[in-house]
């Protein structure tokens, strides 16, 4: 069983603690689904670290919407990385006075990740669909920032931003829900 622990935004603003599985996980994107009486796009920080299950949740719970007949999709932060080799270079700057700072917001490119977050909070809360391009994003198998994906956004969407660090002081005030691993 995971556990999860989620602070929502509406309507308590309170954390609570809630077990969740695969068998489960319906009911959990249903409470959610009903804690939006607004009726509008819902985005959704899951954070948690390396290796966590943070993309096969992100996963699970996009099938979950997507087989309740809403539009959903996975916006992962690892989009946001630097190349394999600047990052090696910030992490081991001997002049980096607070390295595990300097790792979560400089091994990513936070700037760029924010103005898309942003884009794709308008999007969800607009009247048309929209194509976000996202060019010069991370490629896992080749370790640089070269790729190019496109976000189809409907408005009303479902989207799941999962990341080490997708809840963080510059970008909690989007999440309309908050899970953290």
């Amino acid at each position: 069983m995971l556990n999860f622990v989620i602070k929502k935004t509406a309507p308590s603003n309170q954390e609570c603690t809630e077990n969740v599985n695969f068998k489960n996980m319906g009911e959990f994107c249903d409470d959610i689904l009903y804690d939006n009486k607004r009726n509008e796009g819902v985005i959704i920080g899951l954070n948690g670290p390396s290796a966590s299950g943070k993309s096969t949740i992100a996963q699970k719970m996009c099938s979950e919407f997507t087989s309740k007949n809403y539009h959903s999709i996975v916006f992962p932060l690892d989009y946001f990385l630097f190349n394999r080799i600047n990052r090696f270079n910030l992490i081991n700057n001997p002049d980096t006075k607070s390295r595990i700072m300097h790792y979560l917001f400089d091994s990513w490119d936070i700037t760029r990740f924010c103005s898309y977050l942003n884009e794709i909070f308008q999007a969800i809360n607009g009247n048309e669909e929209k194509i976000i391009h996202l060019n010069n994003i991370y490629d896992r198998k080749t370790g640089l920032t070269n790729a190019q994906a496109n976000l189809f956004i409907l408005p009303k969407s479902i989207i799941i931003v999962e990341g080490t660090e997708a809840i963080n002081c510059l970008t909690e005030s989007y999440y309309d829900v908050k899970i953290k691993i």
